[in-house]
This record gives structure tokens, sequence and C-alpha cells, in this order.
């Protein structure tokens, strides 16, 4: 993604921010979610050879949404969530000898507030729902590093690297098992800082989250 581009779609995101609340408040037709559930992570923060996880399951996601009910099958919803993805296994970068070796570890934390719609199918009784949705992202990398200083004596640090509010792109699709429990599958794309003192080393971060979650309030999509 260019500056130009990028910038460009931040002042969008912002703009439908900024509208959204404004005109949920002259609306009576609102509910709340609450979900809870897994992440995968995929592309460069799965198979990076440094800082990839190259685990399938990444940690836990929770979200919390403000629903807008247009009609019976639209809805625009403010979205805020919490996900990790972390590794189960060190990554190893290999010195000239054995005593050389470096272990890393890295833990990802990312916080995410946007604005979806929200599309009910009728085919399906208004149980089958799609979500498309703009948003920032700011994720935050602590990357642990290990090393053999002397036979027997281990030495570590950790480094933690925040980018914040960078653009994020989701699309999900869910499914409303009654009024209250529903189901979703979700996918999130964040264009990141590739360079730079902050920079991780490659420019889009893509994950995916498996929820359950409940309901409070209209429950017609």
């Amino acid at each position: 993604m260019t500056r130009t581009s990028g910038g460009l779609l931040k002042k969008g995101i912002i703009a439908c921010l900024c509208i959204v609340p404004s005109l949920m408040a002259q609306a009576s037709d609102l509910s709340w979610r609450f979900q809870g559930g897994i992440t995968s992570p995929f592309g460069s923060v799965k198979n990076d050879s440094l800082i990839g996880t190259h685990d399938l399951l990444g940690g836990a996601t929770l979200a919390a949404s403000l629903s807008w009910h247009l009609n019976d099958i639209n809805a625009i919803q403010i979205k805020v969530s919490s996900s990790g993805i972390s590794q189960g296994s060190d990554n190893l970068l290999k010195g000239e000898v054995p005593a050389d070796d470096v272990t890393l570890n890295s833990e990802w934390r990312i916080f995410t507030v946007g604005v979806d719609w929200r599309r009910s199918w009728e085919g399906t009784g208004n149980r089958l729902f799609t979500e498309a949705g703009i948003g920032f992202a700011s994720p935050q990398l602590s990357l642990s590093t290990r090393f053999q200083y002397a036979p027997g004596v281990i030495i570590g640090s950790t480094r933690r690297t925040t980018q914040y509010w960078k653009p994020d792109v989701r699309l999900g699709v869910g499914y409303n098992f009654s009024k209250r429990i529903f189901g979703e599958v979700g996918v999130h794309n964040v264009f990141v800082d590739k360079a730079g003192a902050d920079g991780f080393g490659f420019s889009t971060m893509t994950w995916a989250e498996v929820t359950i979650g409940l309901r409070f309030g209209e429950h017609r999509n």
C-alpha cells in the first residue's frame, strides 16, 4: 500500500467512525453483541522465518459491538476487539557454532476498532449473516530472544514494538443459532509498516477468528 492510498483509506475510516455514532444516537433500534474465541494466523505472521508463529492456533480474542438495525436484513455496527497470537515453539537462528545459536519467540497483541455493515440472508430465515468492515488496528509485537552466554548461563531479553492505528479491513460470516447465541468466522487484514525503527519486516498482517457470542436487544438480524 502506498503512502497516498494509505492516507486516503485512513481518512475514509475516520469519516465513517465519526458519522456512524451520530446516526446511532438518533436510533432506538439498537443491539449489543459480546463474543470470544480463538485466532489463527496466516501469511507472514505465521510463516516469517524470524518472528513467524508457525502454529495453526494463535491465541484468544474478545470483542464487543453496538449495532444499529436499518431494517430487517441490514445493520451497521461499531466493533472493538482485542486479539492475541502467540508462538508455541521457538524459532532458532543458528550461528557458526552451536554456542552462537539464538532462539526467538514472538507474541502479538492487537487492538482493533472499526465499522461493519452486516447483512442477514432471508433465504435462511435471517440466520445466516455476512459482514464487511473497515477500521484501525494497533498491533504490538513482543519478541523474546535467548542465547547461551556460557555453559549453563542463558541470557535473554524482550523487545516490544507497537504500530498504532494502522488500516484494517475485515470480512466475516456467521450464523444465529437462536435469538441470543451466534457463531462467526472473521478475517482481518492489517496494513503495517515493513521498514523503519518499528517495522515488522512485512507489510500486511492477516489472521482469522472463530468466535461464539451473545446478543442483547433487537433480534431481527
